[in-house]
Protein backbone atom coordinates (compact mmCIF):
# COMPACT_ATOMS: atom_id res chain seq x y z
CA UNK A 1 0.00 0.00 0.00
CA UNK A 2 3.01 1.99 0.87
CA UNK A 3 4.12 1.56 -2.52
CA UNK A 4 1.64 2.31 -4.18
CA UNK A 5 1.09 5.77 -2.42
CA UNK A 6 4.33 6.81 -3.29
CA UNK A 7 4.01 5.98 -6.87
CA UNK A 8 0.99 7.81 -7.33
CA UNK A 9 2.38 11.17 -5.50
CA UNK A 10 5.91 10.37 -7.73
CA UNK A 11 3.60 10.27 -11.07
CA UNK A 12 1.33 13.25 -9.90
CA UNK A 13 4.55 15.21 -8.98
CA UNK A 14 6.06 14.22 -12.96
CA UNK A 15 2.96 15.51 -14.38
CA UNK A 16 2.58 18.78 -12.77
CA UNK A 17 6.08 19.34 -13.27
CA UNK A 18 5.45 18.71 -16.93
CA UNK A 19 2.18 20.33 -17.49
CA UNK A 20 3.15 24.28 -17.62
CA UNK A 21 5.04 23.65 -20.93
CA UNK A 22 2.82 21.63 -22.29
CA UNK A 23 0.21 23.74 -22.08
CA UNK A 24 2.81 26.76 -23.54
CA UNK A 25 3.69 28.56 -20.62
CA UNK A 26 7.11 27.14 -20.64
CA UNK A 27 9.14 30.44 -21.07
CA UNK A 28 8.66 33.12 -18.16
CA UNK A 29 6.61 36.78 -18.63
CA UNK A 30 8.99 39.78 -19.63
CA UNK A 31 8.49 43.84 -19.66
CA UNK A 32 8.08 44.46 -23.24
CA UNK A 33 9.85 47.18 -22.42
CA UNK A 34 12.75 45.16 -21.07
CA UNK A 35 12.84 42.80 -24.21
CA UNK A 36 12.35 45.64 -27.13
CA UNK A 37 14.87 47.62 -25.46
CA UNK A 38 12.83 50.72 -24.01
CA UNK A 39 13.34 50.28 -20.70
CA UNK A 40 17.19 50.40 -20.70
CA UNK A 41 17.07 53.41 -23.04
CA UNK A 42 14.69 55.49 -20.35
CA UNK A 43 16.99 54.71 -17.61
CA UNK A 44 20.65 55.80 -19.49
CA UNK A 45 18.32 59.08 -20.70
CA UNK A 46 17.68 60.00 -16.61
CA UNK A 47 20.78 58.34 -15.33
CA UNK A 48 22.21 61.47 -17.72
CA UNK A 49 19.34 63.92 -16.73
CA UNK A 50 20.64 63.02 -12.96
CA UNK A 51 24.20 63.62 -13.96
CA UNK A 52 23.96 66.66 -15.55
CA UNK A 53 22.09 68.57 -12.99
CA UNK A 54 24.47 68.15 -10.49
CA UNK A 55 23.05 67.50 -6.92
CA UNK A 56 25.67 66.38 -4.78
CA UNK A 57 23.45 67.04 -1.64
CA UNK A 58 20.17 66.41 -1.31
CA UNK A 59 17.59 64.65 0.78
CA UNK A 60 15.78 61.59 -0.20
CA UNK A 61 12.53 60.08 1.20
CA UNK A 62 11.83 56.89 0.55
CA UNK A 63 8.76 54.56 0.63
CA UNK A 64 8.36 50.76 -0.25
CA UNK A 65 5.54 48.53 -0.81
CA UNK A 66 5.85 45.21 -0.63
CA UNK A 67 5.38 41.93 1.56
CA UNK A 68 8.64 42.42 3.41
CA UNK A 69 9.39 43.28 7.01
CA UNK A 70 9.62 47.14 7.93
CA UNK A 71 10.71 49.50 7.92
CA UNK A 72 8.53 51.36 5.16
CA UNK A 73 9.80 54.12 4.62
CA UNK A 74 13.24 56.77 5.52
CA UNK A 75 14.42 59.55 5.16
CA UNK A 76 17.86 60.19 4.44
CA UNK A 77 20.84 62.90 3.74
CA UNK A 78 23.32 63.16 1.61
CA UNK A 79 26.29 65.37 1.38
CA UNK A 80 28.68 65.55 -1.54
CA UNK A 81 27.56 62.53 -2.42
CA UNK A 82 28.06 60.77 1.03
CA UNK A 83 25.18 59.44 3.37
CA UNK A 84 25.41 61.62 6.71
CA UNK A 85 21.79 60.61 8.22
CA UNK A 86 19.50 58.10 8.25
CA UNK A 87 16.00 58.20 9.81
CA UNK A 88 16.60 54.24 10.48
CA UNK A 89 19.45 52.36 9.95
CA UNK A 90 17.72 48.88 9.26
CA UNK A 91 16.30 50.03 6.15
CA UNK A 92 17.59 47.72 3.64
CA UNK A 93 15.99 49.65 0.70
CA UNK A 94 17.75 51.89 -1.73
CA UNK A 95 19.67 54.87 -0.02
CA UNK A 96 20.62 57.17 -2.84
CA UNK A 97 19.28 57.92 -6.18
CA UNK A 98 22.17 56.20 -7.33
CA UNK A 99 20.70 53.15 -5.19
CA UNK A 100 17.34 53.60 -6.98
CA UNK A 101 18.58 53.77 -10.51
CA UNK A 102 20.30 49.77 -9.64
CA UNK A 103 16.74 49.32 -8.70
CA UNK A 104 15.66 50.01 -12.01
CA UNK A 105 18.88 48.23 -13.67
CA UNK A 106 18.46 45.00 -11.56
CA UNK A 107 14.74 44.61 -12.81
CA UNK A 108 15.27 45.11 -16.49
CA UNK A 109 18.82 42.71 -16.21
CA UNK A 110 16.57 40.16 -14.19
CA UNK A 111 14.38 40.17 -16.98
CA UNK A 112 11.25 41.55 -14.70
CA UNK A 113 7.81 40.42 -15.66
CA UNK A 114 6.55 43.99 -14.98
CA UNK A 115 8.40 47.01 -14.65
CA UNK A 116 7.08 50.43 -14.62
CA UNK A 117 9.24 53.33 -13.54
CA UNK A 118 8.04 56.97 -13.71
CA UNK A 119 11.22 59.55 -13.60
CA UNK A 120 11.49 63.23 -12.43
CA UNK A 121 11.63 65.46 -15.70
CA UNK A 122 13.85 68.02 -13.95
CA UNK A 123 16.00 66.03 -12.27
CA UNK A 124 15.80 62.61 -13.79
CA UNK A 125 15.39 60.27 -10.55
CA UNK A 126 13.28 57.30 -10.34
CA UNK A 127 9.89 59.25 -8.64
CA UNK A 128 8.11 55.61 -8.53
CA UNK A 129 9.07 52.33 -9.29
CA UNK A 130 7.03 49.41 -9.24
CA UNK A 131 8.56 45.45 -10.38
CA UNK A 132 7.30 42.28 -10.40
CA UNK A 133 9.87 39.93 -10.72
CA UNK A 134 8.13 36.74 -11.40
CA UNK A 135 4.05 36.97 -13.15
CA UNK A 136 2.89 34.04 -12.00
CA UNK A 137 4.09 34.11 -8.21
CA UNK A 138 2.17 35.84 -4.99
CA UNK A 139 4.05 38.05 -2.91
CA UNK A 140 7.23 38.94 -4.76
CA UNK A 141 6.08 42.58 -6.08
CA UNK A 142 7.46 45.21 -4.84
CA UNK A 143 7.10 49.01 -5.49
CA UNK A 144 9.15 52.03 -4.01
CA UNK A 145 7.77 55.73 -4.35
CA UNK A 146 11.04 58.56 -4.07
CA UNK A 147 11.17 61.89 -3.12
CA UNK A 148 14.09 64.37 -3.33
CA UNK A 149 15.09 67.82 -2.14
CA UNK A 150 18.38 69.38 -3.56
CA UNK A 151 20.19 71.06 -0.51
CA UNK A 152 22.00 74.20 -1.05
Amino acid sequence: MRRLLVGSILALSLAFSVAPASAGLGQPEVDPGITDGTAARELGEARSLWREATVPSYRINVSRYCFCAPPRSVKIKILRGKVVKVSNNKWYGPWTVKGMFKVVSDAIKGDAASLDVKYDQALGYPKSIAIDNIAMAVDDEISYKALVRPLG
